[in-house]
């Protein structure tokens, strides 16, 4: 479908949480650049103190295609992304949806590539790890895009979705959704979940991953000096251990292979220097890492399992 370029427009959907040096950053690279581009920015604030909301006030007096919304300080993330993809609290309906991290934005480079597919009306533009793709890789079905490799469940900056095509559901959809994947427990699921099974069961899907003709990813992406883990990606490692595995078990049977890409992707995540940097900044602790062997176990990645707990165990003065 053919879209008016003049017409076309995206809500950036932007969850932030005490990072206020990070958010100033990345918007002061982006906003004149996204409206150039009909990208309106919404900045959802569940923080409790007021500095990022009066980063944004100073914005707005210079930028009208930046909107703040402020959430409950305890609000839960499934909760955080279902309002934000549900569209509460926007201010028009928009043709596309980019929920992406508050430490990354776009460059010019890499909106010259995406929007002319934003203009074609495809479902899905993918973002995630494309920087070096020298070929332009199209989709047009679940499986086949979800044993992609490029294809990354992730939270942030993962890819532009058609509104009419992912999120243009009934009340009665809503609610099937939100009692499957929106369970607000303690476990991070729900939005992961919650999009491979809408691309599932779209028709005619069309998914683009766009070339940067071999670009760093510096070229594609700028992401913010202030860049650093947020409350909610503290516990990296249980986004991994916990929200993939969980997930892929509760995947529509028409996704195959799904064991071998849990694996690969929970290989490609737990490698050894990246054990380190979490012990150095005290992101875990041998009692977890307890819980999570028992995860691996029951997914049956043994070798992995070992590996997690030398790690855990290694003494501080080793590191």
């Amino acid at each position: 479908m053919e879209l008016n370029k003049n017409t076309i427009t995206t809500a950036v959907l932007m969850p932030t949480y005490g990072r206020p040096e990070a958010i100033k950053d990345t918007l002061t690279a982006c906003l004149d650049l996204y409206k150039k581009y009909h990208f309106d920015v919404y900045v959802f604030d569940s923080n409790g103190d007021n500095n990022t909301e009066k980063i944004i006030t100073e914005l707005q007096s210079k930028h009208d295609n930046l909107f703040y919304i402020r959430l409950c300080e305890f609000i839960h993330l499934d909760c955080k992304w279902l309002d934000m993809m549900r569209g509460k609290y926007l201010k028009k309906q928009y043709d596309y949806y980019y929920p992406c991290g508050d430490a990354n934005s776009l460059t010019e480079y890499s909106m010259e590539r995406i929007f002319p597919y934003l203009q074609q009306g495809v479902d899905i533009v993918n973002l995630q790890d494309f920087a070096r793709i020298d070929k332009t890789t199209e989709f047009n079905n679940a499986n086949d895009f979800f044993n992609s490799e490029n294809m990354n469940i992730g939270l942030w900056a993962g890819a532009i979705y058609y509104r009419k095509t992912i999120f243009d559901l009934t009340d009665e959809e809503w609610n099937s959704a939100i009692s499957k994947w929106f369970t607000c427990d303690k476990e991070f699921i729900g939005l992961n979940g919650f999009i491979l099974e809408r691309i599932s069961l779209c028709e005619n899907l069309r998914i683009v991953e766009p070339s940067m003709d071999g670009a760093e990813p510096k070229q594609v992406f700028k992401r913010s000096k202030f860049k650093q883990a947020s409350f909610w990606r503290n516990d990296a490692i249980k986004l991994i251990a916990i929200t993939y595995p969980k997930v892929y078990r509760m995947l529509p049977e028409c996704y195959t292979n799904v064991e071998e890409k849990l694996e690969n992707l929970i290989q490609r995540h737990f490698k050894k220097g990246y054990f380190r940097y979490l012990k150095r900044n005290s992101r875990f602790n041998v009692i977890d890492y307890m819980n999570y062997r028992k995860i691996f176990k029951e997914a049956g990645f043994k070798v992995l399992t070992s590996k997690i707990l030398k790690i855990a165990l290694l003494p501080k003065s080793f590191l």
